[in-house]
């Protein structure tokens, strides 16, 4: 019979990464398929989900992401706020939040530093990232200038534009190595 392989630790996940994807309330699988995928691409290390996330191995999800939820690694945190950021954070790296807000750092004005390990943060379809959330990242990042409803919600989700065509100028293979850096206010 075939039986789940046993979901990895977070702690053993974020070990050798040094860019990370972390979800909050991404429930859609579509999405989730779509997210994990496009980081196996572009060469994410590991992707983290919080409780109310999708199954990446639902079979839509699985679909979408091309079967790659079956080796890529992931894992899940406790609720970004109760202590699933602290777990990242405590592994070192810088939390990155994306969201839709124009106050926040342009993503084009992220810089390429050596060295550091990013945790990109993505929320839900509609919402986005929580408020303590976004209060809790190092960092928050915005996706241009936004007009309508419909961009708001692109730039929140990771069924967006930012993995499409940002992200990539921020992801530098070096000898097969990718490396994701963060602006230097934060080096």
């Amino acid at each position: 019979s075939f039986d789940r392989r046993p979901v990895a630790d977070a702690v053993d996940v974020l070990a050798p990464a040094r860019r990370v994807i972390v979800l909050e309330r991404v429930s859609n699988p579509t999405n989730l398929g779509v997210i994990i995928r496009s980081a196996a691409g572009l060469g994410i290390d590991a992707v983290l989900l919080d409780p109310t996330c999708a199954d990446p191995l639902y079979r839509r999800a699985s679909r979408v992401a091309m079967g790659e939820g079956y080796a890529f690694p992931w894992a899940w945190l406790p609720r970004l706020t109760e202590g699933g950021l602290d777990l990242v954070r405590g592994a070192g790296f810088r939390l990155l939040a994306l969201t839709p807000d124009p106050a926040a750092t342009p993503v084009d004005a992220v810089r390429l530093a050596d060295g550091d390990r990013v945790a990109l943060l993505f929320g839900a379809e509609g919402p986005g990232l929580s408020a303590a959330t976004l209060s809790a990242a190092d960092r928050r990042g915005h996706c241009g200038e936004i007009k309508t409803q419909a961009q708001q919600a692109e730039c929140r989700t990771g069924d967006n534009p930012f993995l499409h065509d940002i992200l990539p100028r921020y992801v530098v293979r070096r000898d097969l190595q990718p490396i994701v850096l963060l602006p230097q206010s934060l080096a």
